[in-house]
């Protein structure tokens, strides 16, 4: 199935799920961005196919800084990418007005959040002053669902979103970010928790084409699942360390505190509902454990409510453990939130949006924590 249509076909899914499930309310004819997905299935098809990125030509977008700026847009992020002369030509091919240009971004926020999300932030993971040697970065998403079956043309755009030619120089106020990212080549993502789909195969995406010859390195996207919850999965690490009886191949020692932190490079919680009252309890041994590996966490939230309920539960934890030092800015609004709205399924009555808060966290490490928690 091409990746049009295997996202348009996705996108129907939840559709069907809506409009049985929305309040009397809210139905899809109340939302643009499906009722445009719905009456124009073609357009929005070829609407959701990724553009090329072509490195080698000079004015391609390529060229340019990564469209991180203080004040960033979709809209800018599509201009980067040359979305938007696509847009504008499959609209015209189908006769569409230009009010349909609000709703075809809106079509794209969807599948473009979760790795523009982390893109925006991530070179707050490859400044690991443990790793600056190291070409690679490894990246903890825990509590994984819907992210985990997003079509690598998705997922790929994390990785132009991160790109950083090194031959190019003056990147201005974004020196710093640009600087961290260019050193990175190998990006890695464990996708831990009980809703990732069982049978997902690890797997490697690419930025260029294997074929086309290119004067910058590769860069590299490799994605694992785990069916199952953090600490399990530990565990799991720690019982193979254990049995193993060759010493070729042998698993990390998982027994050893410093050994998990300096595992992954940092955490990303994509609306994890910390706060959420019929969450918070599943929640509170887990992310005290991910604060005290003392790396960098990323959190979303659904709407304001949920992200002061979040907060509370960080602002408690920080004043349970006076000896966790939390830096935290609060949560603010994600240019690169979902524009298509959902239900709450815990609260019928409560209009939500994917990741529609983003923020990075950090607390000080605590071996003796860790140790406590194996």
């Amino acid at each position: 199935m091409p990746r049009g249509n295997k996202l348009v076909s996705t996108l129907r899914t939840s559709f069907k799920r809506a409009s049985s499930s929305y309040a009397a309310s809210y139905s899809i004819e109340n939302c643009p961005i499906r009722s445009f997905a719905k009456n124009h299935p073609e357009a929005a098809r070829l609407i959701l196919e990724t553009p090329p990125f072509p490195h080698r030509d000079s004015s391609s977008s390529s060229s340019r800084s990564p469209p991180f700026p203080r004040d960033e847009t979709l809209e800018d992020y599509l201009k980067w990418r040359r979305w938007d002369v696509n847009i504008h030509k499959i609209l015209r091919e189908h006769r569409l007005e230009e009010p349909a240009l609000e709703s075809a971004a809106g079509l794209l926020s969807h599948p473009l959040s979760f790795p523009l999300t982390l893109g925006r932030h991530a070179h707050r993971f490859a400044t690991s002053p443990s790793k600056r040697e190291r070409r690679s970065r490894r990246i903890c998403c825990v509590g994984a669902r819907s992210e985990c079956t997003l079509p690598d043309d998705y997922w790929r755009e994390f990785l132009i979103a991160t790109f950083v030619d090194e031959s190019r120089r003056g990147w201005g106020e974004d020196d710093g970010r640009n600087l961290a990212l260019a050193s990175v080549f190998e990006w890695i993502i464990d996708f831990v928790g009980p809703d990732v789909p069982a049978r997902m195969k690890s797997k490697s995406i690419f930025l260029f084409d294997h074929h086309e010859l290119h004067s910058c390195p590769q860069r590299t996207l490799t994605m694992n699942y785990h069916t199952a919850f953090l600490h399990d999965l530990i565990l799991r690490r720690r019982r193979e360390f254990h049995n193993v009886t060759t010493k070729t191949d042998i698993p990390l020692n998982f027994d050893n505190p410093q050994t998990i932190q300096e595992f992954w490079d940092g955490f990303v919680l994509f609306n994890p509902g910390l706060g959420h009252p019929n969450l918070a309890k599943q929640w509170r041994s887990t992310f005290q454990f991910l604060c005290d590996t003392g790396k960098p966490i990323l959190l979303t939230a659904h709407s304001t409510m949920d992200a002061r309920r979040d907060m509370a539960v960080i602002e408690n934890m920080h004043r349970a453990l006076s000896r966790m030092d939390v830096g935290c800015n609060g949560y603010r609004e994600n240019p690169y939130a979902s524009r298509m709205k959902f239900i709450d399924p815990s609260e019928p009555v409560r209009v939500v949006w994917c990741m529609w808060f983003d923020q990075i966290i950090r607390c000080c490490f605590c071996s003796a924590q860790i140790a406590s928690m194996l």
